[in-house]
């Protein structure tokens, strides 16, 4: 599990019986190990990364990479999502969404250590703000004119 999460309330596990008051908590072998988190931000990069709306517009692959933060499993989420835009669309349309979740990435890096980024509304922002500097939504046939 990342750190800072700490146990989830629906692995803890309080008997009802009123004689019996044990709490019990699942042993280290239960939860799953940082390897396994950073495969499942690889492989939701990827599958979103593929994912598309309105066409040809994919935002999704940006989205999750400003969720996922900084640190090892933002690194896992930025390949699977670069990776998902290559293999469902080609290096050249790919090319603006390679742009932008690198920005995204460098962005959430190298504000990690300051009060702005533990705001709630920091990644969502930093998203939106690069995904419309990027034109990655101007292919969109909402967007195109005639």
């Amino acid at each position: 599990m990342p750190k800072g999460y700490g146990v989830p309330l629906t692995f803890c596990i309080q008997s009802t019986m009123p004689s019996l008051s044990v709490t019990t908590m699942p042993d280290s072998r239960s939860m799953p190990s940082d390897f396994s988190w950073a495969v499942m931000y690889l492989v939701g990069g990827f599958v979103l990364g593929t994912a598309r709306v309105l066409g040809t517009a994919g935002p999704f692959g940006i989205a999750i990479i400003a969720a996922a933060g900084a640190g090892v499993n933002g690194v896992c989420c930025l390949f699977g999502a670069a990776l998902g835009y290559i293999v469902s669309g080609g290096l050249s349309w790919g090319i603006r969404y390679l742009a932008a979740v690198v920005i995204v990435f460098t962005v959430e890096f190298s504000f990690q250590d300051t009060k702005l980024y533990k705001k709630t509304l920091f990644a969502p922002t930093t998203a939106a703000a690069v995904t419309l500097a990027t034109g990655t939504q101007a292919e969109t046939p909402a967007c195109r004119s005639g």
